[in-house]
């Protein structure tokens, strides 16, 4: 009775300890080897050392910083310099408004596309939707309410920068 005590007890610790390997992610080998003779038992186990743990690194959230005034910025800056080169001579139906109107319609579009600070998300909304408007201005070459829409337009874009912390257009 003895014998059968002894040999499940060493499955025991063999068993558990190929469990604790196989849990702790580590090699182990294990070897066993019984000799039987007439009036002895004799068993041995061999473990190789248990390498030690590594630590893993897990990945860290890195959240970028927007800088959502240069955002504002790289996004209108196509708009400001095609309206920069305009001047008072220029009509509606000139190629100078026809693509500053053209760089109105990116800007909203640039603008609608990305994500805004909860205070500024509204402000930025009717800004783009005032760029579209000073665009349908242009196609239908209504000077008057284009002139009108401009005067809204800076409203708006001064509003969107306070927002953002930019200094205000003049």
């Amino acid at each position: 009775m003895t014998k059968y005590r002894s040999s499940a007890f060493l499955a025991a610790i063999i068993l558990a300890g190929v469990t604790l390997a196989a849990c702790s992610g580590a090699s182990t080998a294990l070897s066993s080897s019984t000799t039987s003779s007439s009036s002895t038992t004799s068993a041995s186990t061999t473990t190789s050392a248990i390498a030690p743990a590594t630590s893993v690194l897990l990945p860290t959230s890195t959240t970028a910083v927007i800088n959502y005034g240069q955002q504002f910025l790289t996004d209108v800056a196509p708009w400001n310099a095609a309206t920069a080169d305009l001047n008072s001579s220029d009509g509606l139906t000139s190629q100078a408004v026809i693509t500053a109107a053209n760089e109105a319609v990116v800007a909203a579009r640039s603008l609608l596309g990305q994500s805004w600070p909860t205070k500024a998300q509204a402000d930025v909304h009717a800004f783009a939707v005032e760029l579209d408007t000073i665009n349908e201005d242009v196609q239908e070459n209504n000077l008057t309410k284009f002139r009108d829409d401009v005067t809204t337009l800076n409203a708006d874009a001064n509003v969107v920068r306070a927002d953002l912390g930019l200094p205000a257009i003049k």
